[in-house]
């Protein structure tokens, strides 16, 4: 299935954690005088162990950031120089929206100058961070240093996602030309049923609820944190169709089933989903990197009021009913609503063009 935003802030936890626990058994040597911040590969305590533990089940089964803080702070408070724990700690306060309180520790695990500080989820995290928070002069400071860590493949603090593939760098843009994307033309061609199709969906007096729509998964990007207030319905999930919902949304799921470039697979992942989605008026979805450059998003207008914008490496588009707005996600992106009820898209994530996606039985049979 797709990674999520959480998931893939959480991995980039536990990896971080791992990852410092083994360069320290491992016995690596490093020059302790780059060390900047007094952070360190260490060997957590029982008692430390067991509280990092605590929170990596609370995120992992209940999504419970607010416990996993918790946890987190107190084993801070008992082991403040292991990186490993300080970083975790710092990925938590950076998902809950707690930008000001995570970058200073995310700037100590940066200038600590252990294994963490070069992880490529670690970094993502940083440049994040300082995005968020407009630090662009600190940016532009630490970014030669970032664009040299080997197999990282970023070219711009624009474009930062989990894995790269390098063939596609050349001439991206965060708003792809859509010319000749079939899944965009299927849309278009379309969007007339699939408007249709929505309405009549709407005329259901309780289709604006939980019924239908529930948190998105990566619910921690909205502003506030909130999650009721950025919500989904899946149609395609997993390399499955839902029936129920391509009940209501029969054009979307005759019309997208089948593509290679939707249920397909490239470098081992498939391409993701296809929902509607839902945010409420008043909310923001805050500045983060999709997971891979191999995939776009097609964001098709349902329900549109204006002032409603998506921000894209310094671009920006308005969201139009019946029309396809293109998204490369690896870009760094974020969506304001300052209009007036809610706004409803049909989202398809689905392959770059230049990709080959195999079918789930070609991957397979290649796994054997």
């Amino acid at each position: 299935g797709p990674n999520t935003h959480k998931t893939r802030l959480l991995f980039c936890a536990m990896v971080g954690f791992a990852a410092a626990l083994t360069v320290f058994w491992l016995l690596i040597v490093r020059d302790d005088s780059a060390n900047l911040s007094g952070l360190r590969d260490e060997v957590p305590s029982s008692e430390v162990a067991v509280l990092v533990g605590d929170a990596d089940t609370a995120i992992r089964r209940k999504y419970n950031y607010t416990l996993a803080l918790e946890k987190l702070e107190i084993a801070v408070g008992l082991a403040p120089s292991n990186v490993a724990v300080v970083q975790f700690y710092a990925s938590v306060l950076l998902a809950m929206g707690r930008d000001e309180d995570a970058f200073p520790h995310l700037r100590s695990v940066f200038y600590s100058g252990v294994s963490v500080a070069r992880d490529s989820h670690f970094l993502q995290q940083f440049v994040l961070a300082l995005h968020r928070l407009g630090r662009d002069a600190e940016l532009s400071n630490v970014w030669p240093s970032i664009a040299k860590v080997p197999g990282l493949n970023w070219r711009t603090p624009l474009q930062c996602p989990d894995r790269v593939d390098p063939t596609l760098l050349e001439g991206a843009q965060p708003f792809p030309d859509s010319k000749g994307l079939r899944v965009v033309q299927v849309l278009s061609n379309s969007s007339d049923q699939i408007v249709a199709e929505f309405e009549n969906f709407r005329q259901q007096p309780d289709w604006n609820t939980s019924k239908y729509f529930r948190p998105n998964q990566d619910n921690d990007l909205v502003l506030g944190n909130e999650p009721s207030r950025w919500t989904e319905m899946l149609l395609f999930d997993k390399g499955s169709w839902d029936p129920v919902a391509c009940n209501a949304f029969a054009t979307v799921c005759n019309t997208l089933g089948g593509l290679r470039e939707v249920e397909g697979i490239v470098h081992g992942k498939r391409s993701g989903q296809v929902s509607l989605l839902k945010l409420e008026a008043g909310s923001n979805l805050v500045p983060h990197f999709g997971s891979v450059n191999w995939r776009y998003t097609a964001h098709l207008g349902l329900l549109t009021p204006s002032g409603v914008l998506m921000h894209a490496g310094g671009e920006s588009r308005p969201f139009v009913r019946g029309e396809v707005l293109v998204l490369d996600d690896s870009f760094l992106h974020s969506v304001v609503h300052a209009g007036i009820g809610p706004r409803v898209t049909l989202f398809v994530n689905f392959f770059h063009p230049d990709t080959k996606p195999l079918t789930h039985d070609e991957w397979l049979h290649r796994q054997m």
